[in-house]
């Protein structure tokens, strides 16, 4: 099984990234997320609707279109 390094020294490459007509529920979850990976992790995953080009944790639901 590969590893894979979310942050290192409090910094991170990945921020987490939901559809842009997410619904409240889904940025919610989103906030949360991030809040979590910054107490795990020490580094803070930012939140973007739609594709920044930068490596992302991408949160969804239902089936895409």
């Amino acid at each position: 099984m590969k590893n894979l390094l979310l942050a290192e020294n409090n910094l991170t490459e990945f921020e987490i990234n939901i559809p842009p007509d997410s619904c409240r529920v889904m940025r919610f979850a989103a906030r949360e997320l991030a809040s979590y990976l910054k107490k795990l992790c020490g580094a803070e995953f930012p939140v973007a609707a739609g594709n920044s080009g930068k490596r992302t944790i991408r949160l969804a639901s239902g089936v895409e279109k």
